[in-house]
């Protein structure tokens, strides 16, 4: 037994870090590589999202016409995801319909890696969706199996879809970006989100920081 004088202190563990995955710069230039040498529409899809941050349901709603090759812009105005019908049959349906928030809904510069890439497809139908380059869209459980068959094929590490939009933004935060363009560009409702999820001093700039004291 222990006496009045010794306690058995038990500490609460750490919270594991449940920080976002993101491709490294080798990991994402084999990414550009892959896509440039096994060009479709499908594949221009993934190089689209590591460029822009945009999200699957954007990508899959995504129309030629949204994109303004002459004015160098895509509009973001759409999403398409898969819904649960309670009560119904089929118990799931796809909708294609306008973002849930106001910031979702949003314009980005086509970047000139993309607008190169777009000369490079062809017969492009302005009336199609961007992935299927027809007015058939793809479901983003589908494009989601695709994109790891993709990365399969070309020896890349696996890391979800999401981790793409995560890369992008994590690459702009590391070259001192903005945080509010990051956090418009990303369709955040707030730069709050933007700064919890990828502003992470690491201790350089900790340093630099405490010395402007």
């Amino acid at each position: 037994m222990l006496s009045p004088f010794e306690l058995e202190i038990s500490y609460i563990p750490e919270m594991q870090s449940n920080k976002n995955k993101v491709f490294t710069d080798e990991e994402q230039d084999a990414i550009i590589e892959a896509v440039a040498s096994d060009l479709s529409f499908k594949s221009f899809g993934i190089l689209l999202s590591l460029i822009t941050g945009m999200r699957i349901g954007e990508l899959c709603a995504l129309h030629w016409s949204d994109i303004d090759c002459v004015q160098k812009i895509i509009t973001i105005q759409n999403t398409l995801q898969r819904v649960y019908q309670k009560d119904m049959q089929p118990t799931t349906k796809i909708i294609v319909g306008i973002p849930k928030t106001a910031k979702s809904a949003r314009r980005i510069p086509l970047p000139k890696k993309l607008h190169e890439t777009i000369k490079s497809l062809p017969n492009i139908n302005t009336q199609g969706y961007v992935l299927t380059n027809s007015p058939a869209f793809m479901e983003p459980r589908t494009y989601r199996r695709f994109y790891e068959r993709f990365l399969i094929k070309h020896n890349i590490s696996y890391l979800n879809f999401h981790s793409l939009r995560h890369s992008f933004a994590t690459r702009l935060i590391q070259k001192g970006a903005d945080y509010k363009c990051v956090s418009e560009l990303l369709g955040h409702s707030n730069i709050n989100t933007t700064m919890n999820m990828y502003v992470h001093p690491d201790l350089k700039q900790k340093r630099a920081c405490i010395e402007l004291f």
